[in-house]
């Protein structure tokens, strides 16, 4: 996941982690809410090199209320392209 530059003024931490099936990034913002970003063998989209999320609320719920209209229906979202997880870190970061 290295081809994902992450520009947000609300990031407060980036933890990265990688193994054998894959790798992860977990964004925490400065208003609490977290966002996992994974890619592997296991994931949706995976073997396409595409990306999955699931966002976190402060109290370590599943936040995927947050997932637009036509996104929604799973703890997590996959399939995605770069742009579309940029466009999530915006939304979580920018929650009050």
């Amino acid at each position: 996941m290295n081809d994902l530059t992450i520009q947000n003024n609300n990031i407060i931490h980036v933890a990265k982690d990688s193994d054998r099936t894959g790798s992860r990034v977990l964004i925490t913002f400065k208003n609490k809410y977290k966002l996992s970003i994974i890619r592997g063998l296991y994931t949706y989209g995976g073997e396409e090199g595409l990306l999955e999320i699931a966002p976190i609320k402060p109290d370590g719920s599943w936040a995927s209320e947050y997932f637009d209209d036509a996104d929604k229906g799973n703890d997590v979202l996959g399939y995605l392209t770069k742009e579309r997880v940029l466009y999530y870190i915006n939304k979580i970061g920018n929650l009050p």
